[in-house]
């Protein structure tokens, strides 16, 4: 609890830091037999369209705060494009390089955002499990930072970074609820 409560009074602060929308479902909710149904809608979240920018930039935030990290360093992720699009965008706007692993079977579309972010992009044959094996493997070999989103046996501590600042989502759900 301590984690998140920590991720929500530092993303509060950043200066494009707002509550995203609770819309109400009331046709659905009926349907479904329940007394309400709402959702968050994260499509506006930094502009970027996706909740995960919220994860990327917090960890390297944090990163950078504990000297794991310094300006003009590079940051790398396996992505199939929301957590790409996230760490791109975190890292062009705290100095930092970026390169983003994604499978050759995503969108062009998605590249071209994250490239357009700044970040260089390296298509993987195969699926994300493999994007995210050579983006460790670079990683390691290159002396980058891994962004990962996903945990592993050796390291929880950037995914556990990245999960308690999607903390902000359900405390802003339950403020907007009046909870």
């Amino acid at each position: 609890p301590d984690g998140m409560l920590n991720a929500q009074s530092i993303i509060k602060k950043w200066p494009e830091y707002k509550e995203t929308s609770l819309i109400s479902l009331p046709n659905l909710s009926r349907y479904l037999n329940i007394n309400s149904l709402s959702i968050k809608h994260e499509g506006d979240r930094f502009g970027l369209g996706t909740f995960k920018a919220l994860g990327g930039r917090y960890a390297i935030e944090q990163l950078l705060k504990n000297g794991d990290l310094q300006k003009g360093d590079t940051v790398t992720c396996a992505t199939d494009g929301n957590h790409g699009r996230g760490v791109a965008w975190a890292a062009k706007n705290l100095g930092l390089k970026a390169v983003v692993y994604m499978p050759s079977h995503v969108s062009l579309e998605r590249s071209d955002y994250i490239e357009r972010l700044g970040a260089t992009v390296i298509r993987i044959n195969g699926n994300y499990e493999d994007a995210l094996k050579e983006c460790t493997n670079q990683s390691n070999k290159q002396k980058w930072v891994l962004i990962s989103d996903t945990a592993t046996n050796e390291d929880v501590s950037v995914p556990r970074l990245i999960m308690n600042s999607y903390s902000i989502i359900a405390e802003e759900a339950l403020n907007q609820m009046g909870s």
